[in-house]
């Protein structure tokens, strides 16, 4: 998501290799949809991403947070 977020402040396409896993292509791609839908500039995905470790990660106790990055866009933008 970081390098989406730069690719798109530079004006540069960006060209991500899954080698071979389907799973994360698709994930990959129904973010960028769902942002893209979303109209979500890349301030607003930045702004996420640290509401996202102060409200989920900065006190985790375990080595993964419990909720997931994606989870916790798609949860705090669908309407």
């Amino acid at each position: 998501l970081i390098q989406l977020l730069a690719a798109a402040e530079v004006g540069r396409d960006l060209v991500y290799f899954t080698f071979g896993d389907r799973e994360l292509m698709k994930d990959i791609y129904l973010m960028y949809s769902f942002l893209t839908e979303k109209n979500k500039t890349v301030g607003d995905i930045y702004s996420m991403l640290i509401e996202y470790h102060n409200k989920v990660c900065r006190n985790c106790s375990t080595p993964r947070p419990d909720e997931k990055l994606y989870r916790f866009i798609y949860n705090n933008l669908k309407s």
